[in-house]
């Protein structure tokens, strides 16, 4: 529409307001029209040329022409705007992270740097040396990445080897780290492109202990004996060295099996029930409940030893008589002291800490004066019944 211009008189105001009511065949343009921040003129009649449209075809097809143009970049202007949002958006997290960022960085480069301790290199326990060096390069890298500021540059990088070095360690390197200092801005004297190459360096000859071996040599020789005899001792110590040798579950599981102790072996040939060969947790676990009650057991075993009745210092003849005040005879004590042996740890426990009758669980009296027969259920008042089978 030639001739339309912008103009702040009223007259043209309402002007407007008459091309957009005109307009109502054509809403995406009656949009525009109504939308549109500022005032319309013209120099023509475009009420006029608007109501042509209705007998000229060529009005007509013009009109419907701007209307889908109109519709189309209604649409892409939408569209823009979206975008623009969430780029707006975009930019002020960014701007948020970013000043963050900064921020702890200040922070974390006010923080003077806890250096680690100074590798030498003078241990003769390799294990010990090689444990060491990993600990210490660890140490180092994370410093690197803590502190990027203070570390921009390999220079920067490779003189902190001298603050973290000492002993034959430095000497080892010590001159060609003297040639860095001398040319600081000419790498081509260097001995080295990138820190990482000096820690490999050092790797080669002082990360040099073979773990594996030694854990494999180690837990060859090892059996449930002498210092490791302690059950959950053992039991640490055959896991940290097969975590060591990378073992699987059916791995751990057979060789752990054949380092118990032979009551431990000869109490689970006896037994049905034991988990699956691979399933290393679950033969810990069950070995340990046995152990448990052979420890019990041991231990009642010994405090049975006052159960049994003596024979009379008088010289008579009625020794297997039973002793109303002793217990009763040997007989009869032997078959509780078997029968307590048999009752599950969690009833073993209650009783015991209880003050109770291991034997038949009432609370006056103690085992070596029970006059009931050997109990093998535990239905006494304090077990409660919690028998079960392990």
């Amino acid at each position: 529409m030639s001739g339309l211009k912008t103009d702040d008189s009223a007259e043209m105001r309402d002007r407007r307001e008459e091309i957009a009511a005109a307009l109502e065949d054509y809403p995406q343009l009656r949009n525009y029209f109504t939308n549109v921040t500022n005032p319309i003129a013209t120099d023509g009649d475009p009420i006029r040329l608007i109501g042509q449209a209705k007998t000229n075809p060529i009005v007509a097809k013009g009109l419907t022409v701007f209307n889908i143009m109109a519709s189309t970049c209604e649409a892409e202007i939408d569209r823009l705007n979206g975008l623009l949002r969430q780029a707006e958006q975009h930019r002020k997290t960014i701007e948020k992270a970013l000043t963050m960022a900064l921020s702890k960085t200040d922070r974390d480069e006010a923080i003077p740097i806890k250096h680690p301790e100074a590798f030498t290199g003078d241990s003769n326990d390799l294990a010990k040396r090689t444990e060491e060096f990993k600990h210490w390069r660890q140490r180092v890298l994370s410093i690197w990445i803590d502190y990027p500021r203070k570390f921009r540059t390999e220079r920067q990088k490779l003189t902190y080897f001298l603050t973290v070095l000492g002993g034959s360690a430095l000497r080892s390197i010590s001159k060609r780290l003297e040639d860095i200092i001398k040319h600081p801005d000419d790498s081509e004297q260097w001995a080295w492109d990138t820190a990482e190459e000096v820690i490999i360096e050092l790797a080669k000859q002082y990360e040099t202990f073979d773990e594996k071996t030694d854990a494999l040599k180690k837990i060859t020789d090892l059996k449930q004996e002498d210092e490791y005899a302690d059950y959950d001792r053992f039991v640490a110590y055959f896991t940290n060295l097969a975590t060591t040798l990378e073992w699987d579950d059916k791995t751990k599981a057979m060789q752990f099996e054949l380092r118990l102790c032979s009551k431990l072996k000869k109490a689970i040939e006896s037994r049905d029930d034991m988990p699956d060969d691979d399933d290393f947790d679950g033969w810990v676990e069950k070995c340990r409940k046995i152990t448990n009650r052979q420890a019990t057991a041991a231990a009642l075993g010994k405090m049975s030893q006052g159960f049994k009745a003596k024979a009379p210092a008088n010289g008579n003849n009625d020794a297997g008589k039973k002793d109303k005040n002793k217990g009763g005879d040997p007989m009869d004590l032997d078959a509780m002291k078997l029968a307590i042996a048999r009752l599950p740890q969690e009833v073993l426990n209650h009783r015991y800490q209880n003050g109770l009758c291991l034997n038949c669980g009432n609370p006056d009296h103690y085992a070596k004066n029970c006059k009931k027969k050997a109990n093998n259920g535990g239905s006494g008042r304090g077990s409660a019944r919690l028998l079960k089978n392990d």
